[in-house]
């Protein structure tokens, strides 16, 4: 399946995209799309990857369910995770004029396709 046009209409609804990355939990991309060259999704993905794998644990271990999304948030760059299999997330990078939850709503939505498609 290719995965790219799939991240593309994330990035075509969404001011403020720097990049977008279909990845697995053993922290390699599957595909990815970018709006800033010089955005290193690789290792965005790479550092992100354990994270997911420990909010996962953290919320098996006091039975919440499963964790289905991260947020993180600096001054200038949000990171938005989704989980879309047990084995795949999406990486969404956002400039500071971003929204973060629009960014939300449409990882959602093509996580749902995304998933369908694996």
């Amino acid at each position: 399946m290719e995965f790219a046009p799939i991240l593309q209409r994330i990035i075509s609804e969404l001011e403020g995209v720097k990049g977008v990355a279909l990845a697995g939990l053993d922290g390699l991309i599957v595909a990815e799309v970018r709006n800033a060259p010089e955005i290193d999704l690789a290792s965005l993905v790479a550092e992100h990857t354990p994270m997911i794998r420990t909010a996962a644990r953290v919320f098996e271990g006091v039975d919440s369910g499963e964790c289905e999304e991260i947020g993180l948030y600096s001054d200038r760059t949000v990171l938005l995770s989704r989980r879309v299999s047990p084995d795949y997330f999406l990486l969404l990078v956002l400039g500071s004029e971003g929204s973060p939850g629009k960014g939300r709503y449409l990882l959602k939505r093509e996580g749902e396709a995304v998933a369908r498609a694996l």
